[in-house]
This record gives C-alpha cells, sequence and structure tokens, in this order.
C-alpha cells in the first residue's frame, strides 16, 4: 500500500514540474520499479515511466504560422528569444475566458517590466469570427493586448502540442524549448513567480523538495 501511495504521489509531483524537478522524480520511480517486490507495482511503475517519457519537455516545439485578428500570419520564430507563455483556449468557454481575465490583469505589468515575455493565445473555436467579435466587437476585447491567433483548423498542431483540453498553457523559454512537462495556469499564481522573474541575484527562487538546491 505504501508503494501505490508513492506511486501516486510521485505521478502528482512530476506534473507539477514548476514545483517538483521531474529528473528526480523520474529516478525514484525507476527505483521503484527496480527493486518493488510486487509485480503489479513495478508494471505501474514502468506505465509511468512510459507515460513521462511521452509528456516530457520536447528539445524543440513544434514551429506554427497562424492568422491574427486581421487575417495576418504570425509565427513562432517571430518570439524568438523571449518566454513566450502560450494559451489554447475556446472564447465560447467560461472557465477559459476566466483565465483569460486572470492574464489580463497581469499582463500590463509584466508587459512593462519584461520585454523579453510574449503572451500568444491560439483560439481554438473553429469559427474565426469568435476570435474576432471578442477582440474588435466586445467591451472587453481591449483589455487583451496581447497576441492572438486562431488555430485555423490546424488539428495537428494541437495534437503536436498535445492540447487534450482547454485552456492549456505552455511555457516556452528563450531557447525555443518547452519548460514544463505541464505549465500552471495563470489562477495558480503561477505569473507572479514565472521563471523570468529573477530575485536580486539573478537566481530563481528555490522550489519544494525534489528541487535542484
Amino acid at each position: 500500500m505504501r508503494e501505490l501511495v508513492a506511486l501516486q504521489a510521485l505521478s502528482e509531483a512530476y506534473y507539477r514540474s514548476y514545483y517538483f524537478q521531474s529528473e528526480k522524480v523520474i529516478r525514484m520511480v525507476e527505483m521503484l520499479a527496480e527493486q518493488s517486490k510486487f509485480s503489479d507495482h513495478k508494471r505501474i511503475a514502468a506505465n509511468l515511466l512510459d507515460k513521462f517519457r511521452k509528456d516530457a519537455p520536447t528539445a524543440a516545439v513544434p514551429r506554427f504560422e497562424l492568422p491574427d485578428v486581421e487575417k495576418q500570419l504570425v509565427t513562432l520564430d517571430q518570439f524568438k528569444g523571449k518566454w513566450v507563455y502560450l494559451s489554447f483556449v475556446r472564447v465560447s468557454d467560461p472557465v477559459c475566458m476566466g483565465e483569460v481575465e486572470t492574464m489580463a490583469h497581469f499582463y500590463d505589468t509584466i508587459a512593462r517590466d519584461s520585454n523579453h515575455v510574449a503572451f500568444v493565445t491560439i483560439v481554438c473555436d473553429r469559427e474565426f469570427q469568435k476570435m474576432y467579435h471578442l477582440l474588435r466587437n466586445s467591451r472587453k476585447g481591449g483589455r487583451y493586448r496581447w497576441t492572438w491567433l486562431h488555430f485555423d483548423g490546424n488539428y495537428k498542431l494541437l495534437e503536436q502540442y498535445r492540447v487534450a483540453s482547454f485552456p492549456t498553457f505552455i511555457l516556452i523559454n528563450p531557447k525555443g524549448e518547452k519548460q514544463y512537462s505541464v505549465t500552471p495556469a495563470p489562477s495558480t499564481g503561477f505569473l507572479l513567480s514565472a521563471p523570468w522573474r529573477r530575485n536580486d541575484t539573478g537566481v530563481e527562487k528555490k522550489r519544494f523538495f525534489l528541487n535542484e538546491y
């Protein structure tokens, strides 16, 4: 029972990689897979390791070229060298729009203090007009002053980014790599302590146990 609880806890820790260093979580699951006396536990650990490999941050995220609200094509390469907080949303979904409102609350401060950070939202409603109406015809549209793009029916892109539900958030680092296996949503308070926010020594603040310190 203790091993099962440990495997469950390690699985949750891996998908909270903002708090826990994923490499150390993987090593602990590997140890359980090797040393457990129970075949079922070994199988569960092996399945977890396989899932971790599939969900691991990639060396380079997939590129895209998508239309903005004026139907001008925007590429991911245009944000090269910046942190990109990428969000996949549906404007018809109240949960998504709640997260968008939270992003809007922080955006002006982040844009003012961090010129190396870009917000990019990809709208995944099938109709382009839903994004256009939100940004151009609604009272709230003027608050959302970052880059908005339409997925343009590119379901392969959603598969490549492993977008299985909405909203989904992905942090891309200045090297063009996915920073975390799972990126926290704005409502978690992530934007208050994201990795582009450094302390006075220029070092990212400490995370909890299973971290690199």
